[in-house]
Order: C-alpha cells, then sequence, then structure tokens
C-alpha cells in the first residue's frame, strides 16, 4: 500500500480526519514501520550484501618532510587523487597522518608532522579504514575468502588497547566500529592493515527509510502492511487515551508480527551454514531462526 493509503486507512478508522491528524498519523506510521523492523530484524527483507574492496599500501619513491609542517614532497611518486583520505606512515615513524590534499608529488596531512625533518625517507600509503553502504544499519557478518573464515568482530576499546597504531600487514581478521564518513555511511577498521587488494564480502540489515511521499511504499513485504495500520491506529488512541483500544490494537499487532516471523522465516532454508572465526572457536554449523528470539512485546 501507498504512504497516503495507509495514512487515509488509520484516520478513517479512528473518525478524524484533520490536517493535523493526519501530520499526526504520518509520523506515528514512519515509528510503527521502524518498530517492525527492529521485531523482524532476522528476515530476508531486511538483510543485503555488500563487499569491501582492499588496497594495497603505495611504498614507490621517497618523500620529504620537516618537523612541525603540514606538507610531504614526494620524489619518484605518483600519487592520485583517489589516496585523499587515506593514511601515511613515514619509516621509522609509529603515528600515522590522514590524507587531506594528493597530487601527484605533494600531500597535505591533517595534522603537524611531529617526527625529525626528513629528505629522502621511505613511506607507506595505507588503508585500513573503508565506508561501508548507504543503507546499512548494523553488519552481520565480514568475511575474508583468502583466510575462508569470518572476520572477528572487537569493539573499538579493545581495538584501541590491542591493534592502534599497529605496524602490522597482512590479510584482514578483526574489524571494529570507526565511526561514520563525511557522507555519514558507517565505517569499519580492519586489522591487520591490508598489504594486498582483497575482496571482503559482507552480510547486513539494511535501514528502512522513513515514508514520506503519498505514492512512497514501505520496505516491509506489501501483505503485512497492515501492521502500519494496526500500530498506526494502537497509537491514535494511546494520544486519545483510550488506553483499552490502544490495548487492543497492539493485540493484533503482536500476533501479526508473530506470523509474518512464521511465514516469512519457513519460505527459507532451515539453516545457514557459519564460517569458523579466525579465534580457534566455531560457531554452532547451524542457525535455525526461532521466531522466540525474535520477542513477543512490542
Amino acid at each position: 500500500m501507498q504512504y497516503s493509503t495507509i495514512v487515509s486507512a488509520i484516520t478513517d478508522k479512528f473518525g478524524v480526519t484533520s490536517a493535523a491528524m493526519t501530520t499526526r498519523v504520518k509520523i506515528y506510521v514512519n515509528l510503527v514501520q521502524q518498530r517492525v523492523a527492529s521485531r523482524t530484524e532476522q528476515l530476508d527483507y531486511l538483510l543485503k550484501r555488500g563487499q569491501i574492496v582492499c588496497v594495497a599500501p603505495y611504498t614507490t619513491g621517497t618523500v620529504a618532510v620537516s618537523n612541525g609542517d603540514t606538507t610531504v614532497t614526494g620524489t619518484d611518486t605518483v600519487w592520485t587523487t583517489g589516496m585523499t583520505g587515506r593514511k601515511i606512515r613515514i619509516a621509522g615513524r609509529d603515528e600515522y597522518y590522514t590524507l587531506t590534499y594528493v597530487s601527484p608529488t605533494s600531500l597535505t596531512i591533517d595534522s603537524a608532522y611531529v617526527g625529525d625533518t626528513e629528505t629522502a625517507a621511505t613511506y607507506s600509503i595505507f588503508q585500513d579504514e573503508f565506508s561501508l553502504a548507504s543503507d546499512v544499519e548494523k553488519i552481520i557478518t565480514i568475511t575474508n575468502p583468502n583466510r575462508r573464515k569470518r572476520i572477528d568482530y572487537i569493539d573499538p576499546l579493545q581495538f584501541e588497547e590491542l591493534y592502534l597504531n599497529s605496524l602490522v600487514e597482512g590479510s584482514p581478521y578483526i574489524h571494529t566500529p570507526a565511526g561514520r564518513d563525511s557522507s555519514n555511511y558507517i565505517k569499519v577498521q580492519l586489522y591487520p592493515i591490508p598489504d594486498d587488494v582483497y575482496v571482503l564480502p559482507y552480510r547486513y540489515r539494511k535501514q528502512i527509510a522513513d515514508l514520506s511521499g503519498d505514492s512512497d511504499v514501505s520496505a516491509i513485504p506489501n501483505k503485512y502492511h497492515e501492521l502500519l495500520v494496526l500500530g498506526g491506529l494502537a497509537m491514535c488512541y494511546e494520544w486519545d487515551k483510550k488506553f483499552n483500544q490502544a490495548n487492543g490494537m497492539w493485540t493484533q499487532f503482536d500476533n501479526m508480527i508473530n506470523d509474518m516471523i512464521v511465514d516469512l522465516d519457513s519460505g527459507s532454508e532451515d539453516s545457514v551454514t557459519v564460517l569458523g572465526s579466525d579465534n580457534g572457536t566455531f560457531s554452532s554449523p547451524t542457525i535455525g531462526l526461532d521466531p522466540s528470539r525474535f520477542g513477543a512485546g512490542r
């Protein structure tokens, strides 16, 4: 159903069709849509795949850099603008700097160089942070086919304690959240620093965009758009302090959520094979999607 149809169904059943009520109901529909997504996050309609394409470090030529300066000059280098945002480490130094400007023989770094002045130092330009797809809400798994294993997740605090400023390069087997990029896309940081061109597939739960235009259609499977009507009505009754009616709507909503989980899960395979992780442990060979995992409450 289109957004306008859902909104009209709610206002008609509630019995108030004023402009103010319509505006309120539009907000309710989007809130309910997110509630449905959070209750059914493991179902296929929210699952997508992407891939991280790693790059090999660039080490051609030498660099000159002065203490306290933010400009790095290259000799025999062929740097490209595509390197903007990557990191550079000068040989013999532990710290790294992010590239904010790149030309074939000149770089600008994000903070003043703290090492000794160098005239012909070796260096490495590398990338260990990668932006994910624009609609990623939550990563489910990242795998490394080169290792034939899942890349393990650790939280940022652990990552800082164990791997921050690491000089190790290799095939990645650890990932951690790395904030968001300038486009507000989720980023991850990998360890070790990728030493070659690796393609790392990942599975994720996608974000559901709010409905705005009258002809917008929810990503929720069409046969379950009634959930948006039930939830919207429940919120209208709560706003009107008619809590018995609201509870009745929420009960129908919960029942339909459970029906949706059973219905959509039953059409898929009974289990999914899970790759072993790099820490030497293995997940259970199969994961069944038990509807009880999604919770009975709203």
